[in-house]
């Protein structure tokens, strides 16, 4: 507390004889300090001062009462207030009101707006209420309501009291001080409503995110200078209670579990709170207290440590339009004035953003709570505010979501956001803005970085022109294809090798690049006279090609080379080569794979060989074992004829076949049969099937008997085949026809009336399938004229078609064709089936004479 002196007191009284002045400015006079004075003239004999001299000698006393009347302004609404006070209470006039403060001031020996500050505290209303006292009931409720009985007001705890009273003085001291010192001294001094601080410490947050300390109290002047710049990533109740944007109240357990760096700095701290300083939005500042004795921080007191960040912050911050002129109109023998370095417009951040070429912005960030719903651009370089203007966008007025709707809420909000929390940096390579979705004059691509810079984001655009992306693009395009590039300058020697041809040699980059001239040392020797006369050629101005093996550590790589001369006519009137430029491919792979599909050429040629092979002498095998016509024309009392085909697509000879075999004593037995499978196989297993036919037809067996024997020689003699089959065994003197079927459709009878009937009886499982099968047959009489038709599922059978369809197709065949010539009867249900059959088909048709 700063005392006056009796003189001092004195100069607040005047004589009688000099002019006294009204009570309002009386107090606006000692509250600056300042004595009212009648005008004084200079003597007359005194010397007339320089000009020069004497303008500096009213610029500096204008500046001194212009200050005096600013700080004069800030204490005389408490002084007022005082006045007000002192004359309810006493019932005395506003000047006597005043003389009476005065009077209080030079007994006390305290100054005026102090003594001032401490009778307005005593009466002033709350910081603010607790619980809903604070608020204001609702008009419905309150209408319908009879006027409550006056009652007396609540009296006032004497912790309130104090705390209020407490805070009024503090209010006045601190709007009071002339420098950041004397504001730490007013806090340490006036708080007297708890136990002593121990120390006091005011810090002010640079650009960068540090706390710089510019006044503490209680701290040694060796703890001064080591914490006078605290960076932000030390763990401290100061930076914490900055990130977090909160103020901190620790008593003495969790300052030892939460920052135990504080027991070393003030080993006998018991209880601490931190107080984020705010100006508007922005953070400036954190005040910090400590105490050696626990303190209980109550809801109420709280909210005066609250009204006392923001006492200071009004203190620390002033008017924008204040800094400016008392920055330079301040006289030398004047205390420094409280003003937060404006760090974007006088620091150094625009001389170091301002050359970029790169457009770079500080973005503040908006919250709503403790959400960040958007970033306000704060400052931008001239680069920036270019390429606003060329978008006909005012920055000063635009947020980020404003600027680039899309991609910001998309990307860059959380992104920025992410970065402003963890303060690590963040890069984006390919940032594509589209016009179509931001709604900007043109699409561009940026690399853009971003890093904290205190409680900002610091972003830097670059943009990628075509250039940029085409190079990209041509490195990435050099990597995938295994290529790479180079340039050679033959008169000065300059030789550039891409990327890529550092992999292709295996070279590393301080290596250097291999000369043309030396790239011999590199090739295998049988390749080496190839690549000189490429050499040769390229030196002689024409174009030149070559392939060669690697010899070194890419020994076993195939690599193809394309050169071509450049000539500089312009400079060289000769027309001689003056540089070479041309690429390499790695062509290994493609060499590699010609070589395998060379091989599978010759594979393929020669399995095609062979299946031909077998296709033909299958086709020959058929058609040695199928009857002709001569033998067709022996079958006694029948008008037999036969059919074997092939789909001409398949180009394949499936294991479908026929017989007809005349008996001694007239009989005739008819067979058509399937082999599964197809080529020389299929059709050997169909012969051997014949010929068992033919052999056990001999031997007097029904065709119940003939299936039966068939099945069991494919059980033990080919166990892997199976085969269907229908056996018909005509008997012309009584034009009976017996017939027993394995796995193959019945016969169909064609009337001579024109209608057709499938035959009905057993069908048996195919032949092969099962050992020890017995086979069941069927007779019928036939009569002169009728038709008896034997055919393989390949006729009637379809993939697009169910076979009940090609079966009625067979039926009503006989009254659309004449179903003994066979190839009109297999046209006429292709036709009626629309699509060809696809496999194999055998049919017999036989007329009974």
């Amino acid at each position: 507390m700063v005392h006056q002196s009796p003189a001092d007191a004195s100069e607040a009284t005047e004589d009688a004889s000099t002019p006294q002045p009204t009570s309002a400015a009386r107090s606006a006079d000692l509250a600056t300090g300042r004595r009212t004075e009648p005008e004084s003239r200079p003597p007359a004999s005194a010397e007339p001062a320089e000009p020069g001299e004497a303008l500096t000698s009213v610029v500096a006393r204008l500046r001194a009462e212009l200050e005096g009347v600013r700080r004069a302004m800030r204490n005389r609404a408490v002084i007022e207030q005082a006045k007000g006070v002192l004359a309810a209470r006493l019932q005395l006039s506003p000047e006597d009101a005043f003389d009476h403060l005065l009077d209080l001031s030079q007994r006390t020996n305290v100054k005026l707006v102090e003594v001032a500050a401490t009778l307005v505290g005593a009466t002033a209303p709350e910081v603010s209420g607790e619980g809903d006292d604070g608020y204001p009931e609702p008009a419905a409720t309150v209408a319908w309501r009879r006027p409550a009985p006056p009652t007396a007001p609540k009296p006032r705890s004497p912790e309130r009291e104090a705390l209020q009273s407490q805070q009024q003085l503090l209010a006045s001291r601190i709007a009071a001080a002339e420098s950041y010192d004397e504001i730490v001294s007013a806090i340490a001094e006036t708080m007297t409503a708890w136990p002593g601080l121990v120390t006091v410490v005011l810090t002010l947050v640079e650009v960068d995110g540090a706390l710089r300390l510019v006044a503490s109290h209680g701290l040694t002047a060796e703890v001064r200078s080591q914490w006078r710049r605290i960076p932000p990533q030390a763990d401290i109740p100061l930076t914490v209670s900055l990130r977090e944007r909160t103020s901190l109240l620790l008593d003495q357990t969790q300052l030892h579990e939460q920052f135990p760096m504080v027991g070393e700095i003030a080993p006998g701290t018991r209880a601490m709170a931190t107080l984020p300083l705010r100006s508007g939005e922005q953070l400036i500042g954190v005040l910090g207290l400590s105490w050696s004795e626990p303190v209980r921080l109550t809801g109420l007191a709280r909210r005066y440590l609250t009204a006392l960040a923001e006492t200071c912050a009004r203190a620390v911050a002033p008017a924008e339009e204040a800094t400016a002129e008392l920055s330079e109109a301040r006289a030398p023998a004047v205390a420094p004035q409280l003003v937060v370095e404006r760090t974007l417009e006088h620091g150094l951040l625009p001389i170091v953003l301002g050359p970029l070429y790169d457009a770079a912005a500080l973005l503040a960030p908006m919250r709503d709570g403790d959400q960040i719903v958007d970033f306000e651009f704060e400052y931008v370089n001239p680069a920036a505010a270019q390429f606003a203007a060329s978008e006909h966008v005012d920055l000063a007025n635009s947020t980020l979501l404003e600027l680039f709707p899309d991609v910001g809420s998309r990307l860059l909000l959380q992104r920025y956001a992410e970065v402003l929390h963890t303060g690590r940096p963040s890069q984006l390579d390919d940032l594509h803005i589209a016009s179509e979705y931001e709604g900007t004059r043109g699409s561009y691509t940026f690399v853009a970085h971003a890093a904290r810079l205190g409680d900002r984001v610091l972003s830097v655009w670059r943009p990628r022109t075509d250039a940029d992306l085409l190079h990209d693009q041509l490195l990435e395009a050099e990597r995938i294809s295994q290529a790479g590039s180079f340039w050679w300058n033959l008169q000065s020697g300059d030789l550039r090798w891409s990327p890529g041809m550092f992999r292709l040699f295996a070279q590393k980059p301080e290596e250097g690049a291999v000369r043309l001239d030396e790239l011999a040392a590199h090739v295998h020797v049988d390749d080496r006279l190839g690549l000189r006369n490429a050499v040769g050629r390229v030196l002689g101005g024409r174009p030149a090609s070559v392939e060669f093996r690697l010899n070194k550590s890419g020994k076993g790589r195939r690599l193809r080379l394309r050169v071509e001369p450049v000539s500089d006519e312009r400079r060289d009137s000769s027309g001689d080569v003056t540089a070479i430029r041309g690429t390499v491919r790695d062509v290994t792979e493609e060499r590699a794979a010609e070589a395998r599909l060379r091989i599978a050429e010759e594979a393929l040629a020669a399995q095609r060989m062979r299946m031909l092979s077998e296709e033909h002498a299958a086709a020959s095998l058929r058609d040695a074992v199928l009857p002709t016509e001569p033998e067709l024309a022996t079958a006694p009392g029948l008008a037999v004829r036969g059919l074997c085909r092939s789909p001409e697509e398949s180009g394949r000879v499936a294991g479908d076949w026929y017989d007809v075999l005349p008996l001694v004593g007239g009989r005739t037995v008819l067979t058509v049969g399937d082999v599964a499978g197809s080529g020389l196989a299929a059709t050997t297993a169909a012969a051997q099937l014949r010929s068992a036919v033919r052999a056990y037809s001999l031997l007097g067996m029904s065709p119940a008997e003939l299936l039966e024997a068939l099945n069991r020689m494919l059980c033990e003699l080919a166990p892997d085949r199976l085969a269907t089959l229908l056996i018909a065994d005509y008997e012309p003197s009584i034009r009976r026809l017996r017939w027993s079927a394995a796995g193959q459709s019945a016969p169909v009878r064609y009337r001579l009336d024109g209608s057709a009937q499938t035959l009905s009886g057993p069908i048996g499982v195919p032949v092969g399938a099962v050992p020890q099968v017995s086979y069941a047959g069927a007779e019928l009489a036939l009569a002169p004229g009728e038709r008896i038709l034997l055919y393989t599922d390949g006729l009637v059978m379809r993939r697009d078609t169910p076979t009940a369809d090609g079966l009625e197709v067979l039926l009503q065949a006989g009254g659309k064709v004449d179903v003994e010539d066979l190839e009109a009867l297999a046209r006429h249900v292709t036709e009626r089936l629309g699509s060809g059959p696809y496999d194999d088909l055998c049919l017999i048709t036989a007329r009974i004479l």
